[in-house]
């Protein structure tokens, strides 16, 4: 799952880490969930605009 590419052999433990282990320990900041809402919900509507400016055409016509 996880590869660890070591220079030097001698200098190194490795240690056998599972999963939710590495996970409570790289994410251990607690963030509200209103906070992480909030921020996708602008960076999804950022990213609306951003593709409506690029690709909608407003002048055609259907005749």
């Amino acid at each position: 799952m996880f590869r660890i590419q070591l220079t030097n052999q001698q200098k190194f433990k490795l240690k056998a880490v599972g999963c939710a282990e590495l996970e409570d320990e790289r994410f251990a900041l607690e963030v509200s969930d209103n906070y992480v809402k909030k921020a996708l919900g602008k960076k999804w509507r950022d990213q609306k605009s951003a593709l409506k400016k690029e690709y909608f055409k407003k002048n055609i016509s259907l005749e």
